[in-house]
């Protein structure tokens, strides 16, 4: 690179700021346009950043005290450039390095608030971009929390409609063993110290169903329970225990051998049940 070619590389670093005469201008406009890729470059970079710095800068108003002392120091070097000078024939690299010290100052001073003021709305950008990210997760957050909500609701109600269908699909067996027309419907009466309890037993001998409605038990003792009974042939034959409820209203649902003769009676019996018959007898068919 030649001396010539290094001054006009820094004329095309002064452009954008305004540093150059109008000799100098001149000599920068037909050097590039002999077609200089290196000084163009510079020019088209140095004209971009000073764009950008001049639209990132707000604009600031100066105080009337600050207005007043540049417009004094303008008229000073202006009265100091026009009077006569020992240093005329000095060479013009001396003159341009003079300009150019207040103007890389400019610069320096443009970059750096440029830089700040660039620093400042990336910094709020991220900001605002950091609280709309939050603010998607968060409300993410409750869709989630709201789905599962729902799909825990959903599935209550179907164990719950489960439920429902398995008890209406046991009354319907209930109310067709009942209402068979061959069904055998027997009274249990309430036995001794039992005398209050009642029952109705009915058995369907198509399908072997049988089913015991009994009120007012009495609660049972500790460690006692109640045991139903079928009799087949004068043998007693366990068929599971009574439960009674605090009102004392016990239900019984089960399948017998079909076809067989039997008849129904409730004994007070050990917890867990026995073989056979060994307490008292609580209900039995007839008065």
């Amino acid at each position: 690179m030649t001396n010539e070619h290094a001054e006009l590389l820094e004329l095309a670093e002064l452009y954008a700021l305004g540093g150059l005469s109008g000799e100098e201008r001149a000599r920068l406009a037909e050097h590039v346009a002999d077609g200089c890729s290196d000084c163009e470059s510079v020019l088209r970079a140095t004209q971009r950043l000073a764009d950008e710095l001049l639209l990132a800068v707000p604009p600031v108003q100066p105080s009337p005290r600050v207005r007043a002392s540049l417009l004094d120091r303008v008229r000073s070097e202006s009265s100091q450039l026009a009077a006569p000078s020992h240093s005329v024939s000095a060479p013009r690299r001396r003159v341009r390095n003079s300009l150019r010290t207040p103007f890389a100052a400019a610069a320096g001073v443009l970059l750096t608030v440029g830089l700040s003021a660039l620093s400042g709305v990336l910094a709020s950008r991220l900001a605002n971009e950091s609280a709309a990210r939050a603010d998607l997760e968060d409300a993410l957050d409750y869709e989630e929390a709201i789905s599962w909500t729902l799909m825990r609701e959903v599935e209550t109600e179907r164990s719950e409609r489960r439920e429902l269908e398995r008890r209406v699909a046991g009354m319907s067996r209930v109310m067709a063993a009942i209402e068979s027309p061959l069904a055998r419907t027997l009274a249990l009466a309430g036995q001794g110290d039992f005398r209050q309890a009642m029952a109705k037993a009915y058995l369907e001998p198509e399908s072997g169903r049988l089913i015991v409605y009994a009120h007012n038990l009495p609660p049972v003792p500790d460690g006692r329970t109640y045991q139903l009974w079928v009799i087949v042939d004068k043998q007693p034959q366990s068929v599971g225990i009574l439960k009674a409820d605090a009102s004392g209203d016990a239900k019984y649902d089960a399948l017998l051998p079909r076809g067989v003769e039997i008849s129904v009676a409730v004994t007070l019996e050990p917890a867990g049940g026995v073989e056979q018959p060994t307490g008292p007898l609580v209900l039995a068919e007839g008065a």
